[in-house]
Parts: structure tokens; C-alpha cells; sequence
């Protein structure tokens, strides 16, 4: 997620299929905190977003608000097309952490979707 100086907010979302660990994630995982509600701080890695994202940079993009509530925010979101791929153990690490990281679908309303 981004915001501008002006608090214009930009997301970047990925979809996620069970298969190959991802190399990323495993740097984010093997420094996370083991339990919820726990913090932990590292200044020994270092991370570049962009290599969270798949290798076809396709996306859509549509206006739409924040997965939180009060979810009226407008956001401009860029969904890449390709998902990234994370192990079944990586998966699970993750929902032991954070549990109901997820919105239910939403209807299209009047909103278009673009393709690029």
C-alpha cells in the first residue's frame, strides 16, 4: 500500500497459489514474530517489494477502498494477473499469525476493471 503526500492511496495486490516456497516470504518468515501479538524487530535484512511481484507485471486495475473497515476510502488498486506461489508450511506459518486477513467478495457495483 502507498499514500501519497496528498493521502491519495494506491494498493498493489497479488494472488497467492500453494506450490513453490517463495524465497521472499522466507526471509519475512524466518524473521516474524513466532506468536500473535508478539513483535519482532530486525536490522540485519534487507527487502525489496518488488521482489514479492510475479515475473508477468499484467494487471488490473479498478477503484475500489480499503479490506478494512470503514472500507470508504477510494483506492486505486493494481492486481497483478500471474500469482506468486508459497509452500503449504509457509501458508500455514502465516495463518497461525494472522487469522481473518481477508474482506468477502464484493459486487462490481459500477465500478469497470481494466486490463492492462
Amino acid at each position: 500500500m502507498h499514500q501519497s503526500e496528498v493521502g491519495e492511496l494506491a494498493v498493489i495486490g497479488v494472488f497467492i497459489d500453494i506450490g513453490k516456497p517463495n524465497p521472499f516470504l522466507k526471509k519475512v518468515f524466518d524473521n516474524m514474530p513466532l506468536k500473535e501479538g508478539d513483535r519482532k524487530v530486525s536490522d540485519t535484512i534487507t527487502l525489496n517489494a518488488k521482489d514479492l511481484l510475479p515475473t508477468d507485471k499484467g494487471f488490473y486495475h479498478y477503484l475500489g477502498s480499503l479490506t478494512t473497515p470503514p472500507c470508504t476510502q477510494i483506492v486505486e488498486w493494481y492486481v497483478m494477473k500471474e500469482p506468486i506461489t508459497i509452500s503449504k508450511e509457509q501458508h500455514e506459518q502465516f495463518r497461525k499469525l494472522y487469522k481473518n486477513t481477508y474482506r468477502p467478495t464484493q459486487d462490481l457495483g459500477t465500478r469497470k476493471v481494466l486490463h492492462k
